[in-house]
């Protein structure tokens, strides 16, 4: 999963704008030889940014800051340019592309820019990978499940505590294991129902403490998830007490 593989998806989601029907639209390597002045609107595409965060040993997620850099004639309104860049805007929120979820668009760096003779305007696509992208060069992978309910990520966190009886030691107290993380499922049924069902039936299982081979008999005490409205993936906090 590559997020230059995006590039081409984002260049044709901006041919389909009306508002761009006119416009030249490229990669920002292509260096497309431009008229002075700026006579139709210009777009250039490319990867400001990218950022990898490790969620286990082999895998990884991803989050990218695209960049639309746009010139408009200066003939143009204020008013005119303003809707185009509110419509572009707007076409990308929330859509997807090649699996980055576009979350939300910054507008920066709007000038006049003097050398192509024409009114400047950046807009930043912050996007975040709706999946985990795998290190190429490993076979290996790691997995991990709260009882029969296998998630795609390690948990961010893992935190073990007893809390010690009026009439007994703090050894003979149940320990209570707190679970925290998040899942790139959707935040719709499969992994999400599963585990509050889980959670809920206060049923008996066993818990496989990750990178350990410690299990632990268990039974679910509470769970808090949480989940945006596109349903592109879900936070979850459960808490585990131990059977004795």
């Amino acid at each position: 999963m590559s997020q230059y593989s995006a590039v081409p998806a984002v260049i044709s989601h901006l041919t389909e704008i009306p508002e761009l029907t006119y416009a030249e639209i490229v990669e920002d390597f292509t260096s497309p030889s431009v008229k002075r002045p700026v006579l139709h609107p210009i777009v250039s595409v490319g990867v400001k940014e990218m950022k990898m965060e490790p969620i286990t040993r082999y895998r990884h997620r991803i989050s990218v800051v695209m960049r639309l850099t746009m010139l408009f004639p200066c003939g143009l309104g204020d008013s005119d340019i303003s809707e185009t860049v509110y419509k572009v805007s707007a076409a990308f929120v929330g859509r997807v592309f090649h699996y980055l979820l576009v979350e939300s668009v910054t507008v920066n760096g709007t000038e006049f820019n003097s050398q192509m003779y024409g009114v400047k305007v950046e807009l930043d696509l912050n996007m975040r990978a709706t999946e985990n992208g795998s290190d190429p060069l490993e076979t290996r992978s790691e997995s991990f499940s709260v009882g029969s309910v296998g998630l795609d990520r390690m948990p961010d966190s893992i935190t073990e505590s007893r809390a010690a009886k009026s009439d007994s030691a703090i050894a003979d107290s149940p320990r209570e294991i707190t679970v925290e993380g998040t899942s790139s499922a959707m935040a719709t049924g499969g992994s999400w129902d599963a585990l509050h069902s889980l959670i809920g039936s206060g049923e008996e299982f066993d818990f496989v403490m990750p990178r350990t081979e410690r299990t632990v008999r268990v039974k679910g005490k509470s769970i808090e998830t949480g989940g945006d409205l596109c349903g592109y993936g879900f936070s979850y906090k459960i808490v585990l007490e131990e059977v004795l």
